[in-house]
């Protein structure tokens, strides 16, 4: 009975997990996908009416298509047209988080960084997605460590039936292989979430202060060019460095009219809730 009941169990937790893992929705290596919101890409001032039909990029209703990132990437170029350089720059980067391996999105990205004066750094991660996909590490990797698991239950199976008879050296070379391989494909499985930036979308947000109120003209270069990241959520708290406009940074919390940030080279700070828009959500808040 204490057999029978090994074997049941055996074959029945891998039919499970793989179940489980079908019926899952599956997108981008298993990450949801980002929904974007109307609120997130409006400006906060009287030019909002002059430039909202550029700035609605998707729908939060259930089953509402999400933009693609084609169409993210030609909204960019209309931007760029009007002389919205952060904006556009804005649109790529949301294109770039739907498809990492977007050529022309990055070039264009980088040429407009140029112009407004952002330092962008490649990381580890950027430059990895330049020649793998983080999808195919996920896939690959999932495939390779579940062949290692039914390979590892098929022993132990064998094991089971023939208790008498030992495993040869050959055998325990196999076994420990199996192993291995499995280690592998967890490690280019997690390999493959933590390049996707689909993963670290939702705490990602590019500086984009509003318009210039006192400007009634309404140039396309109205946003101020930088925003003063300060060591404490005050008006007149000490400022630590000018950022400029266009910056990606890390959202870390959120606290009303402030919010606490972290920049590309590590350093922390609080700076006005407003100068900044989200680059995605993954909840409909």
């Amino acid at each position: 009975m204490k057999k029978i009941s090994c074997l049941f169990f055996i074959f029945l937790f891998p039919i499970a997990c793989s179940f489980q893992l079908l019926s899952a929705p599956q997108q981008g290596g298993g990450v949801p996908p980002p929904s974007f919101t109307k609120e997130q890409t409006k400006i906060n001032d009287a030019s909002s009416a002059k430039s909202e039909a550029s700035h609605q990029f998707g729908e939060t209703s259930q089953g509402a298509p999400l933009p693609s990132p084609a169409q993210f990437y030609s909204d960019a170029l209309e931007e760029e047209a009007h002389g919205h350089l952060a904006d556009a720059s804005l649109a790529l980067r949301r294109a770039l988080i739907l498809d990492p391996q977007f050529p022309e999105a990055q070039r264009k990205l980088n040429e407009l960084l140029a112009q407004l004066g952002v330092v962008d750094e490649p990381t580890w991660k950027n430059q990895l997605l330049l020649f793998v996909s983080p999808d195919l590490l996920v896939i690959s990797g999932s495939s390779l460590a579940w062949i290692a698991a039914f390979l590892i239950l098929w022993f132990c199976f064998q094991y089971l039936l023939h208790k008498e008879r030992k495993f040869e050296k050959k055998e325990k070379i196999r076994l420990f292989t199996l192993f291995f391989m499995g280690i592998v494909g967890i490690g280019v499985l997690t390999l493959g979430t933590i390049i996707d930036p689909r993963t670290q979308a939702d705490h990602l947000a590019v500086v984009l202060p509003p318009y210039d109120l006192n400007n009634n003209d309404h140039e396309p270069q109205d946003r101020p060019k930088s925003v003063p990241l300060r060591a404490n959520p005050l008006e007149n708290g000490t400022m630590i460095v000018q950022i400029p406009t266009g910056s990606l940074l890390s959202l870390k919390s959120h606290h009303g009219f402030w919010s606490y940030v972290q920049m590309p080279s590590g350093q922390k700070g609080w700076i006005t809730s407003s100068a900044l828009q989200s680059i995605c959500c993954l909840n409909n808040k």
